[in-house]
């Protein structure tokens, strides 16, 4: 049966007990397919190499009727130039498919799987979340052959005033194309030598005054981030090392707690030494119910990741401390801690090779490979000393009691 279908017709058009098929009169070779549960379908039916086919075109009413005759108009016309219309669609789905494949994004997540989780152990996911946030959230669905040098740019521009996120990316994008390069994906590496903001050199070391004010805020603040920085401050530990603290790691009979090298800059097992008010620090922090995380916001299932909220309320305590104490605001940089324990280790005359063990750099030359000693209690002395120090600074002035020989 053939019938000028309109919308409302199609609308209202009833199934039957049996599957029917009304034709369009206006783009002949279109059929309305109703099925007996009321499905609507459109198709085209035409013969191909003399064989009489049926070209599924849509559903109804996700695909209207108007738009289903233009479909339907594409594909007689191609029939009538002898193509087969589901070879077009064929080739154009397997286009599709491919151009999916090679999008910077797929390029990506390649390069993340192949590389990336391998190069940088500690640092991948950091990495990677500064690629996905500030170069795939934009040109993420552009084919990798479509991506240019002036593209890269305009993100860098964006991220103007931003120098850290700059760095970010162009640390990843510098390799992630050296790597296409290397393996044929791409022709050139449209990221070679982009301009990378050089990092500021710091050189803030807090006062003895500031320690002392910082250590009340860290009290005010409370876990987890209080005993954090607190403890940050005690062990000069690097921000990740300490964050990613559990339980097990704390050995309270040796003193210490151990880093495991994956979570190690170095990539070599740390071993440092608690101080009694480190020890003391540590017992003030509660133990979690839902896993050995010493420092978590997920009750213990997960370490301390972003802080930016809490550095938020870190730093407004902080300044009303400072206030209410009537003394001049300050800010500081939790890895302005590391540099402050170096320092005060060298006030308190501690060799510098044994004040570089206790911050875990590495030496180089010789002892490099020979020196294999741990410096364990040469560590514990240093810093036993400098706890000793900073328990000096933030005792309340009353509690101070003069000693006298017998």
């Amino acid at each position: 049966m053939r019938k000028l279908l309109t919308d409302l017709g199609v609308s209202k058009l009833r199934p039957g007990p049996n599957r029917g098929e009304v034709g369009d009169t206006i783009v002949p070779g279109l059929y309305l397919i109703v099925q007996p549960s009321g499905h609507k379908s459109f198709a085209v039916r035409a013969r191909i190499a003399g064989k009489l086919v049926k070209i599924t075109l849509g559903s109804y009413p996700r695909l209207p009727l108007e738009q289903a005759r233009v479909m339907a108009r594409g594909k007689l016309e191609l029939i009538a130039m002898g193509m087969d219309p589901r070879l077009v669609d064929q080739q154009h789905r397997l286009e599709q498919a491919r151009r999916a494949q090679s999008t910077l994004r797929a390029l990506a997540e390649q390069w993340c799987d192949a590389a990336l989780q391998k190069t940088r152990p500690r640092s991948w996911r950091g990495a990677w979340q500064a690629l996905d946030n500030h170069v795939l959230a934009h040109l993420g669905d552009t084919p990798i052959a479509d991506v240019r040098r002036r593209d890269l740019l305009a993100l860098l521009d964006r991220l103007d005033g931003h120098p850290g996120a700059q760095r970010h990316v162009t640390s990843c994008l510098a390799p992630l194309f050296r790597w296409a390069v290397d393996r044929e994906l791409v022709e050139h590496n449209v990221a070679d030598r982009l301009p990378r903001p050089r990092a500021g050199v710091r050189h803030r070391v807090l006062s003895d005054d500031e320690i002392g004010h910082a250590w009340a805020a860290c009290d005010l603040v409370g876990p987890p981030y209080g005993p954090y920085v607190q403890l940050l401050l005690l062990t000069a530990c690097r921000r990740g090392e300490l964050a990613g603290l559990r339980w097990p790691e704390i050995d309270a009979v040796r003193r210490v707690l151990t880093v495991p090298a994956w979570r190690c800059k170095s990539n070599r097992e740390l071993t440092v030494p608690l101080s009694p008010l480190a020890q003391r620090v540590l017992a003030g922090v509660p133990r979690l119910s839902d896993g050995d995380y010493v420092f978590s916001l997920s009750g213990g299932r997960m370490p301390l990741g972003s802080q930016g909220r809490l550095k938020d309320a870190f730093e407004a305590q902080l300044q009303a401390h400072c206030s209410a104490q009537g003394v001049p605001t300050f800010g500081f940089d939790l890895h302005d801690l590391r540099r402050t324990v170096r320092t005060g280790l060298s006030e308190l005359k501690v060799p510098p090779h044994i004040a570089e063990f206790c911050l875990a750099h590495v030496v180089s030359g010789v002892q490099k490979h020979y020196d294999k000693w741990s410096y364990l209690d040469e560590k514990r002395e240093a810093l036993d000393a400098w706890a000793g120090k900073v328990e000096r600074l933030i005792a309340p002035a009353d509690n101070v009691v003069s000693l006298r020989r017998s």
